[in-house]
């Protein structure tokens, strides 16, 4: 595929400028040969070697932000990268390109790339394995390879919030059948290893010191999260990600009663 028909795209706020930075900082000491458009969907910044979308506005969202600048693109894939996904090693072009090249010509709507070891295994493609429709946040806005129209489509009319979208989209899935999408894939190894540096604006401890063995220092003003509510996130996500529908249910509910709070109940 041509690679002139891919961007990668990263949607974010004034506010998280200083975390936008050490995106960047990661990307081009990890991927500086990346041969892909940099789109940059924002309020009032600018970039040299980006292309940036202004929309002057204060106090908007995530989806209202992103989607005009999305519609308005024409390129066929899009590279979604959350701005606090920091790449944490070097990235094989080649690979990336392999994995789009197939979904090109399989049709494939979505590529999940955070590291997916499940699943039925896409003949065509060792790195890839078909995605099963109950797997919890497989469909997710931190980093992927979408269609372009299709992420569009996904976002609906702007009104929502990415968060309410994530929700939405894995009460779905705890409700669907043990089978797989024909049109949505996985990556079985991480093809864009990538370190998740906050939550709620606040960092990760863990983040901090991975960036730091990077020679990255994020520090700055923003503020850190505890040690233990690291912990606590940890095993929250560890339900999430690896356990099925039924028994995430009943061990959340469980877990609620200790005062852990969940985003959903599913």
């Amino acid at each position: 595929m041509d690679d002139s028909k891919v961007a990668i795209f990263v949607c974010s706020p004034n506010s998280y400028s200083d975390v936008l930075k050490i995106f960047i900082e990661c990307k081009n000491k990890n991927w500086p040969d990346c041969p892909y458009d940099f789109i940059l969907a924002t309020n009032n910044q600018f970039f040299h070697s980006i292309k940036v979308f202004n929309n002057n506005k204060a106090n908007d969202g995530w989806t209202d932000r992103a989607l005009p600048v999305l519609e308005s693109l024409d390129y066929e894939y899009i590279i979604l990268l959350a701005d606090d996904a920091f790449i944490s090693k070097s990235i094989d072009t080649q690979q990336i390109r392999s994995i789009l090249e197939t979904m090109s010509q399989e049709q494939i709507l979505f590529c999940r790339l955070k590291h997916y070891a499940q699943g039925k295994k896409l003949q065509k493609n060792p790195l890839l394995s078909f995605l099963n429709k109950r797997t919890p946040y497989g469909l997710n806005l931190h980093k992927g390879i979408f269609k372009r129209e299709y992420l569009c489509s996904l976002l609906g009319d702007g009104s929502k919030s990415c968060w309410q979208l994530e929700i939405d989209w894995n009460r779905n899935a705890s409700k669907q059948p043990n089978s797989y999408y024909s049109d949505h894939v996985a990556c079985v190894k991480e093809v864009i290893p990538t370190i998740h540096g906050l939550e709620k604006g606040a960092y990760f401890p863990s983040a901090i010191n991975k960036l730091k063995k990077m020679g990255i220092n994020a520090t700055g003003t923003r503020k850190k999260m505890s040690v233990f509510k690291e912990c606590l996130y940890d095993i929250k996500t560890g339900l999430g990600n690896f356990l099925p529908p039924e028994i995430r249910h009943t061990l959340k509910l469980i877990m609620i009663k200790f005062g852990v709070n969940f985003t959903t109940d599913n």
